[in-house]
């Protein structure tokens, strides 16, 4: 453990109908961390997403119909300053950019659309964005067995393999992982989709660091599915296990299902595994009136398949309500930064 302070910068999202994202300062000095909030910024309508830019101090803000690339300076104490819109694009037709992000050499950008039920990735330009280098679309077919949630393919998110030319997206409306190969071009080609447990919703999924396993974070049976990954074409298969995600004294019929008076139940969110590959953190969402939102932690096996040890589940709260995206301290010494939608905390 570093006895070392470190200072970071987070942007958060508002998401839907804010405009605007949060800046906050982490500093840690190693299990200890304090957050400080500075005066939000402009940026578009609705941000749901962000991640990393081109360079050093850009973002991609992904909103509702846009993607935006911002640049900034960091100030000393961790504040961003000249927050700058470098370029945007708008992918025609789309409507609820819900994911996305850049391949791992900064040259291609991914994005899925939850309501048009497509992935699509962008060439850059001299680091920048350019709705000229449209280069690939990928159209999911299909619906899940849970008609209020799954009357179409609902692509939610849109991840690179960490050492091959694969892409794997998760679509919480059809009950599927679909497979694809990057071509050097940045044209995703779809390979193949896996399915996962019926009326279960992937919502967004987690690669192993080795390579060999990915696992799901279910939205509507809040489960955890574990594929492994075939090292030689990148197919999958789905393990025999599909470990609730849920402390053990919530025991509810369905508990992601709608309830009768059409109002959403309990829903999985965010799934994470860090560098060293051996813990899973999934993150729940409960009802208002209940608000018990937690973070699910299991245990991996360390040798293939890499299944997950059920017995070994640890369920801790996220301090909020809604959780929505979560990120590891970037020294990954012990802290993890959750954000909590309905709480806005």
């Amino acid at each position: 453990m570093s006895d070392s302070v470190h200072r970071y910068t987070l942007i958060l999202g508002s998401y839907k109908e804010l405009t605007d994202v949060g800046v906050v300062t982490l500093e840690t000095n190693g299990l200890q961390g304090k957050l400080t909030e500075y005066p939000a910024l402009s940026a578009g309508q609705g941000p749901t997403w962000i991640s990393s830019g081109t360079e050093k101090n850009t973002v991609l803000v992904y909103d509702a119909s846009e993607i935006r690339l911002y640049s900034f300076t960091r100030a000393e104490d961790g504040s961003v300053k000249d927050w700058t819109c470098r370029s945007c694009i708008q992918p025609p037709g789309w409507k609820r950019i819900v994911h996305g992000g850049l391949t791992a050499d900064d040259s291609i950008v991914m994005a899925v659309d939850y309501g048009a039920s497509q992935a699509r990735t962008f060439g850059i330009e001299n680091k920048d964005l350019s709705s000229e280098l449209a280069i690939s679309t990928v159209e999911y077919p299909g619906q899940g067995g849970y008609a209020p949630l799954q009357y179409a393919a609902h692509p939610h998110g849109i991840y690179e393999h960490p050492s091959k030319p694969w892409v794997y997206v998760s679509d919480m409306g059809a009950d599927l992982v679909h497979f694809h190969l990057l071509e050097p071009s940045g044209k995703l080609e779809h390979q193949a989709s896996f399915a996962t447990p019926p009326c279960s919703g992937p919502r967004h999924l987690a690669i192993h660091p080795s390579g060999r396993a990915l696992y799901t974070v279910n939205e509507i049976s809040l489960t955890i599915s574990t594929f492994t990954i075939d090292e030689t074409d990148g197919s999958l298969t789905l393990c025999d296990q599909d470990p609730s995600i849920l402390p053990s004294h919530i025991d509810l019929k369905n508990p992601g299902f709608n309830k009768p008076d059409g109002s959403r139940g309990m829903q999985g969110a965010e799934i994470l595994i860090p560098r060293d590959g051996k813990h899973v953190y999934a993150s729940y969402r409960d009802s208002p009136n209940n608000q018990e939102d937690g973070i699910a932690v299991f245990e991996i096996e360390q040798t293939p398949p890499y299944r997950l040890k059920p017995d070994s589940l640890q369920c801790i709260s996220t301090q909020g309500h809604w959780p929505r995206g979560m990120q590891f301290e970037p020294q990954e010494e012990g802290l993890l930064a959750v954000a909590n939608q309905e709480s806005h905390s």
